[in-house]
């Protein structure tokens, strides 16, 4: 068995521009250097970083950030950010 490698992708919804990140040797390594710290996504947009593991020729999703910067009536500035792991 291979150690499992993750990837994290990068989607800027407005653009249709996505990048691909890594690869990194853990998930924590992978959100230290994508999603930490962040509270905005990029160009003031809405952003999705979607994180998957390949083990074993598989990929899986395992987790999901998500940056909704189109303020909302009654939303408060720490609802930017959502996270849906698995």
């Amino acid at each position: 068995m291979i150690n499992p490698t993750f990837y994290v992708y990068e989607v800027l919804c407005s653009y249709g521009d996505m990048t691909i990140m890594g690869p990194y040797t853990s998930l924590e390594l992978a959100a230290r250097f994508t999603t930490d710290g962040r509270e905005r996504g990029i160009d003031g947009d809405k952003t999705v970083y979607t994180f998957v593991k390949i083990e074993d020729n598989v990929q899986k999703i395992i987790g999901e950030v998500t940056f909704e910067d189109l303020w909302r009536w009654g939303q408060r500035d720490g609802e930017r950010r959502t996270e849906s792991w698995k």
